[in-house]
């Protein structure tokens, strides 16, 4: 669906009063004067950003309205472990401005919304990453050449946005599944259920003729079908840094035997949180392999970067049983040379 031109039509729901005056002069600092904002309500049929209280998302008035509509949608949450922070497309009460929250407005909003004839477009929208528009709505659009995604984090981030409708996933070499985001299934192409990717890895939402490339026979967990898609794709470990820390949130499930040994250890490092580096001394699994891992839980979305001082994976210590093995040894060494001096010196 073409959305309505020159302005910005955002629905607020579930919210407060106050809550929402506040989210309203936020967004109005965040949002270029290029862009007029309509404050609208959920019959509007041009609705570009629907902020809700991450508590209404089971209502059915708000699931028919995802359910039907191409648009972004920002959570506003409570949670005081995260108290002011945006994370993903969830915003944490108290609100606050942040460059997160400007960079997810400026990929997921201002990309989708046409300027204003005799208006100038800010040099932050020609700077994005991800020109969505072009891609993502290059079904919809005439005459708009889609331009292909940067293949990056932010590459893979966009896909898990979009829980709304079948997203065709491709690359150089055909279609690779369609893939229902919402529901965290995929449904792969059968002659490529083993194969891997490149860095021509792409996504779009699927045309009705794209349906009908891929077996329905079997669902595929999305984010198991996606770890193993990059973990078998050693050209994709440019997407992990060469250093850093990380943490998983669940273990990977890889699909073949042979590849279990090292993911299985490399899943109990960083299921508490690793150094890359420490992992490779310690482990002596190739820094590549390590990366590879890496990048795989990236494309799955699962778990993140964190700091040294949050990694739970340290170098072994020294048991105490082991300590104290080591004293004994020494001391029979002692009583050894002990027994050697009284023997020569006839004590």
């Amino acid at each position: 669906m073409i959305k309505e031109k020159n302005s910005i039509h955002i629905v607020i729901s579930g919210i407060g009063l106050k809550l929402t005056n506040d989210l309203k002069l936020m967004l109005r600092e965040i949002i270029p004067e290029a862009f007029p904002i309509k404050w609208t309500n959920i019959a509007d049929s041009n609705i570009h950003l629907l902020i809700v209280n991450s508590n209404f998302l089971d209502f059915d008035g708000i699931k028919r309205l995802l359910d039907k509509k191409d648009m972004a949608y920002l959570k506003i949450a409570k949670d005081d472990h995260y108290e002011g922070q945006f994370i993903e497309n969830t915003l944490y009460t108290p609100c606050h401005q942040s460059e997160e929250l400007k960079t997810w407005m400026q990929k997921y909003v201002l990309n989708f919304v046409s300027i204003p004839e005799g208006q100038a477009i800010p040099e932050a929208v020609f700077n994005t990453q991800i020109n969505a528009a072009k891609d993502l709505f290059s079904d919809y659009v005439e005459h708009v050449e889609p331009a292909p995604h940067a293949f990056n984090l932010a590459h893979l981030q966009h896909l898990y946005q979009y829980g709304v409708g079948k997203i065709h996933v491709y690359d150089d070499h055909g279609t690779l599944a369609i893939a229902d985001v919402g529901h965290k299934f995929a449904w792969l192409d059968p002659e490529r259920e083993d194969e891997q990717t490149n860095k021509s890895f792409n996504y779009h939402f699927a045309k009705t003729t794209e349906l009908t490339k891929v077996s329905r026979k079997k669902q595929y967990n999305l984010n198991d079908w996606l770890w193993n898609l990059f973990w078998r794709s050693p050209e994709c470990i440019d997407l992990a840094p060469l250093t850093g820390c990380y943490k998983i949130d669940f273990w990977p499930q890889p699909w073949h035997k042979a590849e279990r040994k090292d993911a299985l250890r490399l899943s109990a490092c960083f299921i508490q949180g690793a150094d890359l580096h420490l992992v490779h001394e310690q482990l002596h699994i190739p820094e590549a392999t390590i990366r590879r891992f890496i990048a795989a839980c990236m494309a799955a979305n699962n778990g993140r970067f964190i700091t040294a001082a949050d990694c739970g994976y340290q170098k072994p210590q020294e048991t105490l049983l082991t300590r104290s093995q080591d004293i004994a040894e020494e001391d029979t060494g002692i009583k050894k040379i002990f027994g050697k001096l009284r023997k020569y010196f006839g004590l």
